[in-house]
C-alpha cells in the first residue's frame, strides 16, 4: 500500500509542526512507501521508504509555484490513498480528481475554525479525523475521534529529575485566544500574597502580526511591572526540548478557548506534570480530578 501525505512543513525541529515527524515515521512501518508533499522543508531523518517534496515556501517561491507543483506531484506521483493533515486547502484543490481516480482520502482537522473551504473538503473527503467531538465543529458521519496521537515514548515520566522550584509553564502559540495575558495577572497577583512567589515559563512563538503585537504587549506588561524577574519567554522549542522542560516545572496551566482537546496539556499529563486547564474541550478529562478551572 502506498500513501500520499499533504502537510505543512516536515521539520522535526518546527515547535508547532515539529511532532509530525514522528507521526510519519510511524506510518512508514505500516505503508510500503509513502509521498510526502509539504509546503515546507526543514530539517528531517525519515526511513528509506519516505519521500519528501516541497511545494517551496522555503526556497522562496510564490504561490503560483506552490500549486503548480501540487498539482504535477498529484499527477505523477504512485499512491494509492491520501492523507491530508490540517489543510483542508489541498482537498479543495485535489478532491475531485482523487474521487475521479478511486482514491481514498482521509482528513486529520482539530480547529474549531468552520471555512467554505472545510465544508468543501468534508464533501470531498472520504473520512475525517479528529482528537475529540469537540474539536471538529461540522456535523458528518465521516468524523472519528481517535485521540491526539502523543509520543508517549518521548513525552514520558522520568525518575531522574525532581520538579524542584515553583515554576508554572505554559506551551503553544502566543495568541489573545490563549489567554496568556489572564494567566500574567494571576501569578502576579499570587507572587503579591505569597512571600515565596512563583516563575512563569512561556515556551511558543507568535505567528500571526496580531499575534506578535498580543506578544509585544505581554513583554511591556512584565517588563513595567513586577513580574520582570518572574516571567521567561523562552521562545520556541523543539519537542525534545519542551518534553524535558516540562519535567523540570511544578504546573503546567492553559487558559485556551479553542475548544478542543490541546496536544499541549496531554503531553504535560504525559510526563506526569499537573495541569490546569480552562478550555471547555479539556472539561471531561480534567474535571474528574478537579483541575478544570471554570471561566
Amino acid at each position: 500500500m502506498r500513501l500520499l501525505i499533504l502537510t505543512q512543513a516536515i521539520d522535526r525541529r518546527d515547535p508547532v509542526l515539529g511532532f509530525f515527524h514522528r507521526w510519519v515515521e510511524e506510518l512508514a512501518e505500516h505503508f510500503d512507501q509513502i509521498e510526502v508533499v509539504c509546503l515546507r522543508e526543514g530539517e528531517h531523518e525519515l526511513p528509506g521508504n519516505v519521500s519528501v517534496h516541497s511545494l517551496g515556501k522555503d526556497q522562496g517561491k510564490s504561490r503560483l509555484t506552490y500549486i503548480a507543483r501540487f498539482y504535477k506531484s498529484i499527477f505523477s506521483l504512485d499512491y494509492d490513498s491520501v492523507f491530508v493533515h490540517m489543510n483542508p486547502e489541498y482537498l479543495v484543490l485535489g478532491g475531485a480528481f482523487w474521487r475521479l481516480t478511486g482514491k481514498r482520502t482521509t482528513l486529520w482537522y482539530a480547529h474549531r475554525s468552520v471555512t467554505w473551504k472545510l465544508r468543501l473538503a468534508a464533501a470531498l473527503v472520504d473520512s475525517i479525523l479528529t482528537p475529540s467531538r469537540e474539536s471538529f465543529h461540522l456535523r458528518s458521519h465521516k468524523v472519528s475521534v481517535v485521540g491526539h496521537g502523543i509520543d508517549t515514548d518521548l513525552f514520558s515520566p522520568t525518575s531522574t529529575i525532581e520538579p524542584v522550584l515553583p515554576i508554572i509553564a505554559t506551551v503553544g502559540r502566543i495568541s489573545r485566544i490563549k489567554n496568556v495575558d489572564v494567566l500574567l495577572k494571576a501569578v502576579e497577583r499570587f507572587s503579591s500574597e505569597h512571600s515565596a512567589g512563583v516563575s512563569l515559563s512561556m515556551i511558543g512563538v507568535a505567528v500571526t502580526e496580531d499575534d506578535r503585537a498580543y506578544e509585544a504587549g505581554l513583554k511591556r506588561m512584565v517588563s513595567n511591572g513586577p513580574l520582570s524577574d518572574r516571567v521567561s519567554f523562552e521562545g520556541p522549542k523543539s519537542q525534545a526540548q519542551v518534553a524535558a522542560k516540562l519535567r523540570n516545572i511544578r504546573l503546567f496551566v492553559n487558559l485556551s478557548e479553542t475548544g478542543s482537546l490541546d496536544k499541549a496539556v496531554l503531553e504535560a499529563m504525559s510526563v506526569g506534570t499537573v495541569s490546569l486547564s480552562s478550555n471547555p474541550g479539556l472539561k471531561s478529562v480534567l474535571d474528574p480530578f478537579g483541575l478544570f478551572i471554570a471561566s
